[in-house]
């Protein structure tokens, strides 16, 4: 549809805008009942063709409702001042900042490679590495003080293995501790 000029676009959303009536007409009996159907038939042919852009489609519903009489302009536009739209588009708009800048992934880099640390030593393992971690000990079926060693002799670097109460290798081979 957007290869169509704009004076047949005109004539598709004029059609069917007489459809839309018509047919809301022929449904229900009810005025008001009447007018709803007609917004929500017209919105969802313009939502469903997208021969206007969608935004404008969605601003279109508060100004049809005004105009057909069912709603106050302060009730027509009540839903686009929520904060919680607001809380999106300022999290969209701020998503787009950061993209534009490269902060993102600058970001997602630092975060991702960052190491905890506790009095100068590392005690944690990348978050990459953490998310690995947790995978391998939610899917095995080790007991939980082997999930708490294992999660320990990982964060210590390569240093001497772990021991289990056998005095062997915790883990000589890591496809031991997961059974899929």
């Amino acid at each position: 549809m957007s290869q169509m000029s704009v004076s047949k676009k005109l004539i598709v959303i004029l059609l069917w805008g007489i459809f839309s009536y018509l047919l809301s007409q022929l449904l229900v009996d009810v005025d008001s009942t009447q007018k709803g159907l007609f917004i929500l038939f017209i919105c969802a042919g313009l939502w469903m063709t997208e021969i206007v852009p969608l935004p404008v489609t969605a601003l279109l519903v508060p100004v049809i409702a005004y105009f057909m009489g069912i709603l106050s302009p302060k009730e027509a536009m009540a839903p686009f001042s929520s904060t919680i739209i607001f809380l999106f588009m300022g999290g969209f708009t701020l998503a787009a900042l950061l993209n534009k800048h490269g902060i993102d992934r600058w970001l997602a880099d630092k975060v991702t490679s960052a190491e905890v640390t506790v009095n100068g030593e590392t005690v944690g393992a990348t978050i990459e590495n953490i998310g690995e971690q947790v995978s391998l000990i939610l899917a095995s079926n080790i007991s939980p003080d082997d999930k708490v060693q294992y999660t320990l002799h990982y964060n210590d670097d390569g240093a001497d293995a772990w021991k289990n109460s056998d005095n062997t290798d915790f883990f000589a081979d890591q496809n031991d501790i997961v059974e899929w």
